[in-house]
């Protein structure tokens, strides 16, 4: 156990030495490997002991005490495009964010209490996003780079009675976040990194019947404080009516899903929504609210079972977000264009996800999930004092995760 506490510490802190770059919006679609191999289900039935916080009603042991040590490795690939870069000089038309790789622990433990009780604690990294576009100062991006990493730790209940059940747990939310840019393609200016944690919570219920489950889950909204970040931006970019303030308020979602499990096959069909309309600057922002659907499905072959998912999210930036007419008299569209795709690129909307889980011995598994988000393309117009520019923006994503089980 004892070295089971000291890689999850590790863990931790490597996730805050970079952001987790994420998939739904800026959420990680999953944060065990078993069940972002399965899509990111597990609202609607139990997949592992990431239940803690993606549906604390099914916190429950296989055994007597469960515990996940992983952690995710994402590759974003980032790459913007200005057309009228040709213009000032030879400048790269088309540059890569060199924020490349990032990583995202995964730590939870699960104890049943007794037959009706269950207890258990989370700690993962569960939302986040960036760009580095330091070394392109010249190509009227104004080398925008973004830091924003979220990491909550969640320790939760749920009771048991018959077939119905029922789970809560304490969301506490850390946060980071660093906006930096070069106004004169020489100086950089930004505060530096700003920190704050807020708590909230969540709620969830579940039913089985045989061979059928179902769940539903609510996550409230979390509010953090970065002090000085957005504000100073919005005085340089004329922002100052978009960014009312340097709080960004991690939205409330709320889900629910449907599963079957008979002897080797277990298939999980969910539905969640992810409400950014109604987030502090995301709504300002434009940002729109999010539906999610994930199918996901695990096939078992002696000790190894296979899984496989799909995940699709609805774009969240709109044409309130982002839109192609240079309009620098209203409301400074063009800036908030820029910093929507640009700066907080959240365009990432299907996931195919598959992976493994390989029962080694009695008491522990060793999982593995590999997620690919397809390229997604996305254009706009800035209009920089000089002229409007074109800029074309492409995201795409695939990730790594593995994680061991011990069950005691």
């Amino acid at each position: 156990m004892k070295a089971l506490w000291t890689l999850s510490i590790f863990l931790v802190l490597i996730f805050f030495s970079r952001q987790a770059e994420a998939i739904n919006g800026t959420n990680l679609i999953g944060f065990g490997p078993a069940s972002r191999a399965m899509g990111g289900i597990g609202i609607g039935q139990p997949v592992g002991v990431d239940a803690v916080i993606k549906n604390p009603a099914f916190i429950r042991a296989e055994k007597e005490l469960d515990v996940l040590v992983g952690m995710t490795h994402l590759f974003p690939s980032v790459k913007v495009e200005n057309k009228n870069a040709g213009l000032l000089g030879g400048v790269r038309k088309e540059v890569e964010s060199e924020g490349d790789h990032f990583i995202a622990p995964a730590f939870g433990i699960t104890k049943n209490i007794n037959d009706n009780w269950a207890f258990g604690i989370g700690a993962f990294g569960v939302s986040g996003l960036g760009v580095d576009f330091r070394d392109a100062r010249e190509n009227g991006i104004f080398a925008l780079h973004t830091d924003l990493s979220l990491f909550k730790v969640a320790p939760g209940i749920s009771y048991k009675h018959g077939d119905f059940y029922v789970g809560a747990n304490l969301s506490i939310l850390h946060g980071k976040f660093a906006l930096a840019y070069s106004l004169d393609a020489t100086n950089f200016t930004g505060p530096g990194a700003s920190s704050d944690t807020g708590y909230g919570f969540d709620l969830g219920a579940g039913y089985n019947f045989k061979n059928w489950w179902a769940g539903i889950n609510y996550q409230s909204p979390i509010s953090l404080d970065y002090k000085h970040q957005l504000t100073e931006a919005a005085i340089d970019f004329t922002l100052t009516d978009v960014f009312l303030g340097n709080r960004i308020e991690q939205p409330a979602e709320i889900g629910l899903g449907l599963g079957f499990s008979h002897e080797k096959v277990r298939v999980g069909l969910e539905y969640k929504k992810i409400l950014w309309s109604e987030a502090q600057t995301y709504q300002q922002a434009g940002w729109e609210d999010q539906t999610v659907i994930a199918l996901g499905v695990g096939y078992k072959f002696k000790k190894v079972e296979a899984r496989i998912g799909y995940n699709h999210a609805s774009h969240p930036l709109g044409a309130r977000a982002i839109n192609n007419a240079t309009s620098a008299a209203s409301n400074n569209r063009d800036a908030v264009n820029l910093f929507n795709l640009v700066a907080f690129p959240g365009t990432p909307e299907s996931h195919i996800t598959f992976g493994a889980g390989w029962e080694f011995s009695d008491n522990a598994s060793l999982d593995a999930a590999y997620v690919i988000a397809p390229e997604v393309a996305e254009k706009t117009n800035f209009d920089a004092g000089a002229g409007s520019m074109e800029i074309d923006m492409k995201h795409a994503q695939k990730s790594l995760t593995v994680g061991l089980n011990y069950h005691f």
